[in-house]
């Protein structure tokens, strides 16, 4: 099910990126984002991978 689009914004995808680099669990993360955990471990694979 693809996202409305102002779920995808920047701020929303940093703040799920920060918060994984600071070790917070991932249901932690998708509790606060309001998101399903699954697309914020898709959004870190995504954007936060060299």
């Amino acid at each position: 099910m693809p996202l409305p689009r102002y779920e995808r914004t920047p701020y929303r995808v940093w703040e799920a990126i920060e918060l994984r680099a600071r070790s917070v669990p991932w249901f932690r993360i998708a509790e606060r984002t309001g998101l399903p955990e699954q697309t914020v471990r898709s959004w870190i694979r995504r954007f936060a991978t060299t």
